[in-house]
């Protein structure tokens, strides 16, 4: 994809105490960066529930609450609704359960800021352990 490294690359720690708008406020400010051909990175997970992975016996439902929240996370993001992604833990459902902790969803809040509101597309959809999925998104 970049055969010569040439990208510039910034590391960037989210605040997993700050809060999901304060993380997307934060990719809002490192947005000019796009202009001048960063390429903005965010690793997280969709759905990431370790405790449940590991939990016995597991909620039989849980195949299901991953499902209906990767699905209602992609359809935001496809749609445009970036602010309903932002709003994610008092409106997507399944939201605790998916994501018990938020560091592994908020590096998604930085790129969503960052993206200028750029069209979501999804690039990969996968399921691991039946629980943590690893959806990738494209921006632009």
């Amino acid at each position: 994809m970049y055969p010569d490294a040439d990208i510039p690359v910034v590391e960037v720690s989210i605040s997993s105490r700050l809060g999901a708008a304060f993380n997307f406020q934060l990719g809002e400010v490192l947005a000019p960066l796009r202009e001048e051909g960063v390429l903005m990175i965010g690793s997280g997970g969709i759905s990431h529930n370790l405790r449940e992975i590991f939990a016995s016996p597991r909620d039989p439902s849980g195949v299901q609450k991953v499902e209906v929240f990767t699905e209602w996370v992609a359809d935001k993001l496809i749609s445009g609704d970036y602010q309903s992604v932002v709003e994610y833990e008092s409106s997507a459902p399944h939201a605790s359960y998916n994501h018990p902790t938020t560091e592994h969803f908020y590096p998604l809040m930085t790129v969503l800021g960052a993206s200028g509101n750029a069209k979501a597309e999804r690039l990969h959809h996968s399921v691991e352990y039946d629980l943590l999925a690893m959806d990738a998104y494209r921006f632009g």
